[in-house]
Formats: C-alpha cells, sequence, structure tokens
C-alpha cells in the first residue's frame, strides 16, 4: 500500500472537504506510525501529497481544523505566519497594551507626567523632577523623549 493509499484509507470527509483523521491523536493532532516513524498525520500529508516540509518551517491548516489531512487545505509557514493567519481569522486576540494610569506599575497620573515633561521643557532638571514626582531618572528621561507614556 503506498503512503496515499494509506492516509486516504485513515480519514473520513467532511462537508468542508476536510480530511478528518480517524486515526490515534494526541488529543488535538492526529499520529500515525508509518516505517517505524512516528509523526503528524497533516505533516504526513503535506510530504506525502506536496512534498517535503521546507527546512525550517511548520504545516498550517488553512480551514483550522486540527484533524484535517487534506492536502489542500495545507501550507507551510513560519510559527509567525501561522500566528497572523489564526489573528486574521479571528481565532486568537492578543489583548491591548496597558499603558498609562491603566498599567499596575502606574506611579504618576497622566496629569502628573504631562506636568513633569511641561517643567522639564521649562529648564528644570530631569534629576530634580523625577526626585520631586518620586520616580526614576530614567522613567522623566522616557516621558520627555516621548519613548515611554506616549499619548499624555
Amino acid at each position: 500500500m503506498t503512503d496515499a493509499e494509506y492516509l486516504r484509507s485513515r480519514v473520513g470527509v467532511n462537508a468542508d472537504g476536510c480530511w478528518i483523521w480517524q486515526g490515534s491523536t494526541n488529543g488535538k493532532y492526529g499520529t500515525l506510525g508509518r516505517r517505524k516513524v512516528r509523526r503528524y498525520a497533516h505533516r504526513f500529508a503535506y510530504a506525502t501529497f506536496i512534498g517535503p516540509i521546507p527546512e525550517g518551517l511548520i504545516v498550517c491548516h488553512k480551514c483550522d481544523v486540527p484533524l484535517c489531512c487534506n492536502p489542500a487545505h495545507l501550507f507551510s509557514g513560519t510559527q509567525r505566519d501561522n500566528i497572523l493567519d489564526a489573528r486574521r481569522k479571528g481565532r486568537m486576540f492578543s489583548p491591548l497594551p496597558v499603558t498609562g494610569e491603566s498599567h499596575h506599575n502606574c506611579k504618576l497620573t497622566d496629569a502628573e507626567v504631562a506636568r513633569a515633561i511641561a517643567e522639564v521643557e521649562a529648564g528644570a532638571t530631569r534629576a530634580a523632577t523625577a526626585r520631586k514626582y518620586g520616580v526614576s531618572f530614567t522613567a522623566i528621561d522616557r516621558y520627555v523623549k516621548g519613548t515611554m507614556r506616549q499619548g499624555v
């Protein structure tokens, strides 16, 4: 039995055209042992029908079905490609960064930061301003340079 015949004998096709792996799984992806090598079913399908997986790349699912082995639903890419694909499809959300007064380490209000910047721009030293507001020289320097707490 060829690898292609073996693979086709171990899948069922769903309404979306996914070849759903019917064999063993690791809880998420299909797994198989073929010719004394254990591997993921979707990687085996890619190698069988498309060709060798390029060095340093992974096999991703266009259909977002981890048990799918349909070569038309698979593509190779980097882990970054896979994450961006998931985000585009709404499967992965990155929380917005917490900044300003909402940050858990915040020591100054937005108004205090604005006053501190104005004082430095009016001639006060960063060190004196830092002491006055109880923060580090570096914090004041970053506020003034706009590399921290933008939008204040």
